[in-house]
């Protein structure tokens, strides 16, 4: 409505403020009409998520519209695809995952009228398949979920909005050129006063383009009907352990050409935090073989280490954790633990089964079909399951487990984002 040639939109509200309602009553409205109330101005809609959201989002049509009023189909398999073709009028909403949306060959012969992607900071680099894929069908109207718009750079927020309406910021050599450098160049703690005004005055021009088809809006607009939320930053001294081993690691980058191969050991001093015996290809095992980091960091572990099973007090943190589950299995109330890593969750696993705290658990070897089924469960009042184990690479976004009281984010990401 603001530029006839603009016909895409990002939702980019903050998590929790209800962009699947938005999405869904805008679509369910452009079924019935178009912007002056005459004839319908969509027929066919294709919504494309995580893997993990398929089911929740036809869950959540099912919750607001029923299942009379619009019928909506969760492709789960490739067959499927044949079946939404012939029935096409008594489906109008098509939902299938990334993945399935980068194998179906079918997609391009197929009309659509509208595509709506969730968690849509997928589609923050132009050059990954699933953004050319996705632009490359012939789909004018384009709706982009995501609460995080902006993670690392402009030049990702300028691929978001290139994506829902091409060529609005110009091309993206005059866009680095004019507003990322200049900006950049403002903020930098040397720039003189006329970088400082030339940065705020690209500031001001950027929001500006960007308001006509970016609507976002923060939590603030909640907070004063929601209960109070209060977030703690626990510091956990670490064993000695886990100094020893930690050392071990460092030594290995100082001395060694591992330093080269930064994200690998940031991964591996991650882990050591978590607990030292994750850097050991098994636990409990009958081998301590070390990944190839340094090999003097076996040294660092007693010879028998592991025959006896893992050690809660070999880990600050775990220990920590261990007295925080037990304070809230206390107050009978639920909990979501997540962590970057499944090899973590195996030992927090481990931890609630010896504690006999019953437990649930979502990661990347989950099966499709029960991922809905658990947080069904969790969420249920009468669910016996206290403590759900969530990875936070494989379907921790976009899930609404509104069962629990407390959230323990046991590991930090090195992109706040991913956090957030």
């Amino acid at each position: 409505m603001n530029d006839a040639d603009m016909m895409g939109a990002i939702l980019a509200d903050d998590m929790g403020l209800g962009k699947s309602l938005q999405t869904i009553t805008l679509i369910w409205t452009l079924l019935k009409q178009n912007a002056y109330g005459q004839r319908p101005l969509v027929k066919r809609i294709l919504l494309v998520c995580p893997c993990s959201l398929v089911q929740n989002w036809q869950n959540e049509f099912r919750k607001w519209l029923g299942d009379q009023r619009l019928k909506v189909l969760a492709l789960t398999k490739t067959q499927d695809q044949k079946t939404f073709e012939h029935t096409a009028a008594m489906n109008p909403v098509l939902i299938m995952s990334y993945e399935m949306a980068l194998r179906c060959e079918r997609l391009k012969q197929m009309d659509f009228d509208m595509l709506v992607c969730d968690e849509g900071h997928r589609l923050k680099n132009a050059a990954v398949k699933i953004n050319t894929t996705l632009t490359s069908l012939d789909i004018p109207r384009r709706v982009l979920l995501t609460g995080t718009p902006v993670q690392n750079d402009l030049q990702e927020l300028y691929a978001l909005v290139d994506f829902v309406n091409p060529g609005h910021l110009g091309q993206l050599k005059t866009f680095k050129r004019v507003y990322e450098t200049a900006i950049a160049q403002g903020r930098d703690g040397d720039a003189d006063e006329d970088q400082v005004e030339l940065g705020k005055d690209r500031v001001q021009e950027l929001q500006a383009m960007i308001s006509l088809c970016v609507l976002r809006r923060t939590a603030d607009v909640n907070s004063q009907y929601l209960p109070s939320k209060t977030d703690f930053v626990l510091f956990c001294r670490p064993s000695p352990l886990q100094i020893a081993v930690y050392r071990q690691v460092l030594m290995g980058v100082v001395y060694s050409s591992m330093s080269a191969q930064h994200f690998a050991v940031i991964d591996a001093l991650r882990k050591v935090c978590n607990h030292p015996a994750l850097i050991l290809k098994r636990i409990n095992g009958d081998s301590t073989e070390c990944v190839t980091l340094n090999r003097n960091v076996e040294d660092a572990f007693p010879e028998d280490y592991g025959c006896d099973g893992m050690k809660v007090d070999d880990s600050g943190k775990l220990t920590v954790l261990c007295e925080l589950l037990a304070a809230i299995h206390g107050m009978s109330q639920k909990v979501v633990i997540a962590s970057n890593f499944t090899q973590t969750l195996d030992l927090i696993e481990q931890l609630c089964v010896s504690a006999n705290y019953k437990c649930l658990r979502l990661d990347g070897s989950t099966p499709q079909a029960k991922r809905d089924e658990y947080i069904q469960r969790f969420n249920s009042k009468n669910g016996s399951a206290s403590v759900f184990l969530l990875s936070t690479k494989a379907g921790g976004v976009g899930v609404n487990l509104i069962g629990a009281s407390r959230l323990i984010l046991y590991d930090c990401d090195w992109n706040p984002a991913n956090d957030q």
